[in-house]
């Protein structure tokens, strides 16, 4: 294999894997039956540019920074959970689906990646008999608004104010008379002199004259969001981060840490590219409508994560 082709042989190969991210490619995809390409393949991952997240025989091949079967097992396992919605799942059948079509490193992560979920609440492990279930916690939150969702929904849930007793204290006159009735004078105001004025309460006939007409006012214009700034954002990231345990994480869930619009959060990562932060594809066909919802197409890719490097 001369110089020249070795050096296309590796950029076809990295360019194969760079597009196709966390999804990852199989042997046969990614070199079909090419003996160079094979050897290649072998160089590239004794270089350590490319891992295998296969197991035994099989062979799925992905970028170095996307060797990280642990984080895609999470990623699976709660967008099943939260796919499933209010249904049930049984514990065998779960792990079951979880690892349909994976690699064998993220099929052997599932399990952990459950533990990891049910020690963050994200996930709830319910019992029937003998039987374990699993069940996402958006369930819960969807069928009972007022527990609130996240810290979010839990800024806009507006305060509960407690009933106040019969005994509570009440304002001895409203703002203003709800009628023209006069109230009983108390004794006092009775045994008054004709020529002194009494406390009785007598409404004030409001003329035209004295009030003025109702003009409504137009509603201010609302400000636009302040700006996001590096370190607001490098916050947010990463107390996401040690949530999930890995540098890759999902743009939708950096938005809700930051609370700011989904549009201004994806205009900063674009800008910061150039920079610090690195887009990285993700699972698009197990992700959810929310997870989605950060997605930023780059030539016509849905990139669902981001990392920033140091």
């Amino acid at each position: 294999m001369s110089g020249s082709n070795a050096e296309a042989y590796r950029e076809e190969i990295l360019n194969k894997l760079r597009e196709a991210g966390t999804s990852g490619l199989t042997k046969g995809m990614l070199i079909g039956k090419s003996r160079p390409r094979a050897q290649m393949l072998r160089t590239l991952e004794e270089e350590r540019k490319i891992a295998n997240l296969g197991t035994g025989r099989s062979y799925f091949y992905v970028l170095k920074e996307f060797d990280t079967p642990e984080k895609m097992a999470y990623d699976r396992v709660e967008a099943l959970a939260v796919s499933r919605g209010n249904r049930l799942m049984g514990k065998t059948a779960f792990i079951r689906e979880c690892g349909k079509s994976c690699p064998g490193k993220v099929r052997n992560s599932i399990e952990q990646a459950i533990r990891k979920l049910l020690d963050e609440r994200e996930l709830m492990e319910l019992k029937s008999g003998n039987s374990l279930l699993y069940l996402h916690i958006s369930a819960v939150h969807s069928a009972f608004p007022s527990l609130g969702g996240g810290p979010a929904e839990k800024a806009q849930s507006p305060a509960v104010i407690p009933p106040q007793s019969e005994s509570a204290e009440k304002p001895p006159f409203p703002e203003k008379a709800p009628s023209p009735a006069i109230p009983p004078q108390s004794e006092s105001a009775e045994k008054a002199p004709a020529n002194e004025e009494t406390s009785a309460f007598v409404p004030r006939n409001e003329s035209a004259e004295e009030s003025p007409a109702f003009v409504p006012r137009s509603e201010p214009a609302q400000p636009d969001p302040p700006r996001l700034t590096l370190e607001q954002v490098l916050e947010a990231y990463q107390t996401v981060r040690q949530r999930v345990g890995f540098s890759n994480v999902q743009i939708y869930k950096l938005q809700q840490e930051l609370g700011a619009p989904m549009e201004q959060v994806k205009e900063f990562l674009l800008d910061e590219m150039e920079k610090s932060a690195v887009l990285s594809m993700g699972d698009w066909p197990l992700a959810t409508e929310e997870i989605r919802s950060g997605v930023i197409y780059l030539d016509g890719n849905p990139y669902l994560l981001v990392r920033f490097e140091e």
